[in-house]
């Protein structure tokens, strides 16, 4: 963990600034859960704070639980995700909502440890690390109801820009 410690400061850091930033600009905040990402072990918790009609910051977390198959070894893995999306809607009826065009920053830290082998299987790794950096751009479109209920759905294309595996 101590190795971890130092990566995920360094991801947090610039979340923390967004937030602070965004939130003193506007009193707008739309707070959504990702039901689908926790399916697959990846929940993502969102605010997206209002800068203007137009223009929306979203800051992410994104705690990992997930496993990973590997041959016949099987990892468990632990990790964090943050992130910050940058939005832009074409034509508001209210503020921050319809269709967007965005651009985002990820970092994520998964540590992952054998969880079960089977027989006759050469095992050479019994954990690894993998940090991830990613930036990309997509577009969307977000619904926020009378009662504030928000949906927001959203496709996007990206490049990781550090991809490393700690052994």
């Amino acid at each position: 963990m101590p190795k971890l410690f130092p990566v995920v400061i360094r991801l947090i850091a610039p979340l923390l600034l967004f937030v602070a930033l965004a939130s003193t600009a506007s009193a707008q905040l739309d707070v959504s859960l990702n039901p689908l990402g926790m399916v697959f072990g990846r929940p993502s918790l969102a605010a997206e704070f209002a800068l203007t009609d137009e223009i929306g910051i979203e800051p992410t977390l994104n705690p990992v639980f997930s496993r990973l198959r590997l041959g016949g070894v099987k990892f468990k893995g632990t990790g964090v995700g943050v992130g910050v999306n940058g939005k832009y809607y074409f034509d508001p009826e209210d503020a921050i909502d319809g269709f967007y065009g965005l651009g985002y920053g990820r970092g994520t830290v998964v540590k992952r440890k054998i969880d079960d082998v089977e027989p006759g299987d050469d095992i050479t790794v019994s954990e690894f690390t993998r940090t991830k950096v990613s930036v990309g751009v997509g577009a969307g479109y977000k619904l926020v109801g009378d009662n504030r209920f928000v949906f927001d759905v959203a496709l996007g294309l990206g490049y990781d820009v550090i991809n490393r595996y700690a052994y």
